[in-house]
């Protein structure tokens, strides 16, 4: 099994201590006895043993998704993993992971199968070895003589419905989103696999208003008071079309996305498409009056701030809010000065806020502003913070990911970021019917989307994601 991307990752466990590790050489089978995988140390080297291990986590699975008894989990365990499961059997809850869900044709979720037997078919290699231990002693001996297979580690340490999936059958491989936190990984279960795209996007960056009363200099989507919303049904088969196609999640925004008069019902729309809405907004006062609808509707809340008293503002506002929100701040890079910036970043680590820092679009009012920015040297700064607060959370959109890739592996992996727009995601403009790699190429490069029928968003967008813009024009479909 090879990890390809990981959005942010979490955290291990404190009790028990068990790992699939890629061993060199061989191991005599140590198994639990009547599957009771605990804090004891064991090695898992033959077929039946990992067949029973992993058949004792499907049962946890089977009984929190599908609500059934031990006996009825350990029943279609067993037809799963290829060996008797014993419903008294156990996995330490420490140890414990949840398989991710799978959406069917007809829109239900349920534990993706197809992902069990790959991940079996991995785990039966003969140099693959499950290790079981705590950490309360000096592990497993053998455990410090392999390379550990990361799986424990990147997604959460959840048995619940929180996990989907999707399988890219184009490119072979899956990628897994945690609806609850936002985490994302994508991975195969062939090690010479490349990632460098996925067949459908998995994530799009739906506008749904031109509105807006802010007026901010460096909008790059021009957005006024002038700007008009785009019209519901519309909105709706767009959202139609992406749950067809196994979309994660939508980023919406505008102008100002929660302007417009059918806001929470396009939010209902999306939940209804098993569609994770996360939001951009600058209007603290509709997050904070309309907290307890968005606590069970709305994914991430991004709120938009171009200086320290915005951040302050912004805080003070939604400590009004007894209800919790999943907020962060977002910042565009070069709006701020240098010395206003870091007073920003030192604020949100000293609330425990997380910032997702923007790079400067020069399109729109944008392009007018650009010569005027802020110069900030980013990379002084990321080293600075990370040698005076440790470090705390920090994204980055894949604009100024482009603009600093020669330096980020200083602060992180690659694994942790992509370098281009419209190979994972996709950006869909419902006020004026125009589809592209993103929100921000120019317009000439956008196909135009008819957004009459979800039918037809859904070919279009098939058609359209994996071209390159070249081969676009080349099939008429730009000019």
């Amino acid at each position: 099994m090879k990890i390809h991307n990981i959005r942010y990752g979490f955290a291990t466990n404190s009790s028990s201590s068990h790992s699939i590790v890629l061993f060199p050489g061989s191991a005599t089978d140590r198994a639990a006895i009547e599957q009771e995988f605990g804090w004891d140390n064991f090695t898992l080297s033959n077929e039946v043993s990992k067949r029973e291990y992993l058949g004792q986590m499907l049962k946890y699975s089977f009984g929190n998704v599908n609500k059934l008894n031990d006996e009825l989990s350990a029943i279609l365990a067993s037809v799963w993993s290829g060996t008797e499961i014993n419903p008294k059997g156990y996995i330490d809850h420490q140890s414990v992971f949840g398989f991710p869900l799978e959406q069917t044709e007809v829109r239900s979720k349920s534990i993706s199968k197809r992902f069990f037997q790959d991940l079996l078919d991995s785990v039966l290699n003969d140099d693959v070895l499950i290790l079981g231990g705590n950490d309360n002693s000096d592990g497993h001996p053998l455990s410090q003589a392999g390379s550990v297979l990361n799986w424990f580690k990147v997604m959460e340490r959840s048995y619940t419905s929180n996990d989907v999936c999707r399988y890219d059958s184009i490119f072979k491989y899956w990628t897994i989103f945690n609806s609850e936190s936002g985490s994302k990984c994508r991975l195969s279960f062939d090690n010479d696999a490349k990632i460098t795209r996925a067949s459908l996007p998995e994530l799009v960056d739906l506008k749904i208003t031109d509105y807006c009363t802010r007026n901010c200099d460096y909008c790059y989507q021009d957005s006024s008071s002038h700007g008009r919303h785009a019209e519901f049904n519309n909105v709706r088969n767009v959202l139609d079309a992406l749950g067809n196609m196994g979309v994660f999640e939508v980023a919406i925004g505008g102008g100002e996305p929660t302007e417009h008069p059918e806001f929470m019902t396009i939010l209902e729309s999306c939940r209804d498409n098993n569609l994770v809405p996360n939001l951009s907004t600058r209007n603290i006062k509709f997050v904070v009056d309309n907290a307890d609808e968005l606590s069970k509707l709305a994914g991430g809340i991004g709120i938009s701030v171009d200086s320290l008293s915005d951040v302050k503002a912004a805080i003070q506002g939604l400590e009004a809010c007894k209800t919790k929100l999943n907020i962060s701040f977002q910042h565009v890079v070069g709006v701020a000065s240098e010395e206003e910036f870091i007073k920003i970043l030192d604020f949100c680590d000293v609330m425990s806020k997380s910032m997702l820092l923007l790079g400067f679009k020069t399109v729109g009012r944008g392009g007018k502003r650009s010569l005027t920015n802020y110069k900030i040297d980013l990379v002084k700064i990321l080293r600075k913070i990370k040698e005076t607060h440790g470090w705390f959370r920090i994204g980055m959109d894949t604009k100024l990911v482009q603009e600093y890739a020669d330096d980020l592996e200083n602060f992180s992996l690659p694994i942790y970021w992509t370098l281009e727009e419209g190979t994972f995601s996709y950006y869909v403009d419902a006020v004026s019917g125009l589809m592209g790699d993103s929100s921000f190429v120019p317009r000439t490069m956008m196909t135009k989307l008819d957004l009459s029928s979800n039918t037809i968003i859904e070919d279009q967008i098939r058609e359209n994601f994996t071209l390159s813009p070249s081969e676009r024009v080349v099939k008429g479909i730009i000019k």
